[in-house]
């Protein structure tokens, strides 16, 4: 399933394409998601204040969709269970209020 999703997005990069929109509007519900949640955190005191909610939702889907490209490329190399555990255990520590 992670290879035909990586496959149908980067064949549908460009406007246009017949699932451009979809996954376009895909990766904005996502971020739009984790902005939501890292803004209540902020908001709830249960992160540190000060930070970007956009930012973050950003940087979280882009490790999740890179982590995963990654991983299809080289799926001996890369511990994909591992990257995600140190990549979120990192992003919790730098949440921490």
């Amino acid at each position: 399933m992670a290879a035909l999703h990586t496959t149908l997005t980067a064949e549908n990069l460009q406007p246009g394409s017949v699932l451009h929109t979809w996954f376009r509007d895909r990766g904005r519900a996502l971020r739009t998601h984790l902005s939501d949640l890292f803004t209540r955190a902020v908001a709830d005191g249960s992160v540190r204040p000060g930070l970007d909610p956009v930012v973050l939702a950003a940087e979280t889907a882009a490790f999740l969709e890179g982590a995963h490209l990654l991983w299809l490329l080289d799926p001996e190399q890369v511990d994909l269970v591992g990257i995600h555990r140190s990549y979120f255990e990192g992003l919790a520590a730098r949440l921490r209020p």
